[in-house]
Order: structure tokens, then sequence, then C-alpha cells
């Protein structure tokens, strides 16, 4: 709905600047009640986070049921399909209603380890990321994350690799940086 309004001109869209400032205000305004930043663009009361996003967050594999669904399973995406009428009868018929399978490239996934994990409070896990990845991100990263912590935009904090609180508002950019 937002689109199409902005499609027809009947609300303008926000400059970036506005943007930033209203993230602020509701920094603000949910941390005053007890909420914490867990993700970039969530928050919740301690011990009320959302399970399953976190999922995605720390690459673990997930099952999605239902129609528009999707699984990643083994390195495997799956996409159940969109209609309503495909999906009711593939179960009727005992069959998958995945429309598509992909491969995620081990490149992929070491870019989606670093993004998702940057977008996280907790941040990139750098032993985890050299084991699964057989790279010192560290080391090969060395002159981006030198110049990052210069700016104070991440920071190491045991083990693990993060974007500092008042930085999420950037966070693609500095994600870019390093991956």
């Amino acid at each position: 709905m937002l689109y199409h309004k902005l499609r027809r001109g009947k609300i303008k869209k926000m400059k970036d600047k506005d943007i930033i400032a209203l993230y602020d205000v509701i920094y603000k305004m949910l941390s005053k009640a007890g909420f914490k930043r867990y993700e970039v663009s969530n928050y919740a009361k301690p011990g009320f986070e959302c399970i399953h996003n976190k999922k995605y967050w720390d690459d673990s594999a997930y099952l999605g049921l239902g129609v528009s669904a999707h699984s990643y399973i083994d390195g495997y995406r799956y996409y159940n399909t969109k209609r309503l009428d495909t999906y009711i009868d593939a179960m009727n018929e005992n069959k998958p209603a995945v429309y598509r399978k992909e491969y995620v490239s081990d490149a992929e996934h070491r870019e989606e380890r670093i993004m998702l994990s940057l977008r996280t409070i907790k941040g990139l896990d750098l032993e985890k990321f050299k084991q699964d990845f057989k790279e010192d991100l560290l080391r090969s990263r060395a002159e981006q994350i030198k110049k990052l912590t210069e700016l104070k935009m991440v920071e190491v904090v045991d083990g693990y690799l993060r974007i500092t609180e008042p930085n999420f508002n950037v966070s693609n950019q500095i994600i870019l940086e390093l991956v």
C-alpha cells in the first residue's frame, strides 16, 4: 500500500537524513521502554527475541512450511510455490510444493555469513568463520577492518567482529567493505 501511494504521489519519499533521525527517535523510545536492539531493525525485551529470524542470522538450517515458504537445508535453498491452489494440489498428492531449489555456493555462503552476522548486535564469530571458510578475516580484510576500527564503526569483542551501535544506520556500507 505504501509503495502504491508513493507511486501515485499521495505521499512523499522521506529524505535519508529524516529516516536516520526517525531511527534515532525510535531507538531512544524503545530503549527507554526496556527494549534492546538485537539486529539492525529488530528490538525486543530480553528473552523475547524472534527465534525464527535468528535462524537466518546465525546460519542455521530452517524448514519453511506453507505457501511461499522458504527453507535452507544442507547448503540448498528451497522455495515453495506462491500459488495456494498449486500448494493444496501438491499436498493432496503427497508431493513437495517446492517450485525452485538452488545451491548456495561457497562464495555466496561466505558473503551471506558476513552480511547476516554483522546485522546482529553480537556480530560475526571470527573463529567459526575461520573454521568454516578457511579464512582469517582479520588478515584477509586487515586494511578495511583497521580503517573501520579507527573510525569506530566496528570493533572486535570476545572474538566477534561487530558494528558499533551508532553505526547500524550505515551497516550496508560497512558490510560492503568486508565482503
